[in-house]
């Protein structure tokens, strides 16, 4: 698998930042992404749909652990009340990514998983600046 990148764009329709994700990602370039998508999400008053399922991230289990507690933009009350659809592939993925969905929200910040965009977009649906 190729190393990982990604592109954002805004979809002011929908009152989304639309992040899709390609190739592996370590714990370094994951980070990039997050801050990525919540700064612009901040910056646009939108919330994040993020489709993980060409990527793969090499991340062990006590970094996705810490990831919250460390990384800044999880820290600031300007980017933490963001919500975050994260669309997976079933299996392996989407296993890992549970975990830190549950971490996230013990933490409290709103992000959830989904194996489908479409229930992604539902569930952000009710919270983006186009239903405002």
């Amino acid at each position: 698998m190729s190393e990982g990148h990604y592109t954002i764009t805004l979809n002011h329709e929908r009152g989304l930042v639309h992040v899709i994700a390609q190739g592996e990602f370590d714990l370094e370039s994951g980070q990039r992404l997050i801050t990525d998508a919540r700064k612009n999400a901040t910056e646009n008053r939108y919330h994040i749909l993020c489709d993980v399922r060409a990527s793969r991230a090499k991340v062990n289990l006590a970094d996705w652990f810490f990831l919250p507690r460390r990384l800044g933009v999880y820290k600031n009350w300007k980017t933490r009340n963001i919500k975050t659809a994260i669309v997976v592939t079933l299996g392996r993925q989407e296993s890992v990514y549970r975990f830190f969905e549950t971490v996230a929200s013990n933490m409290g910040l709103r992000i959830k998983i989904f194996l489908r965009e479409e229930d992604a977009l539902e569930w952000l649906q009710s919270f983006s600046k186009a239903k405002q």
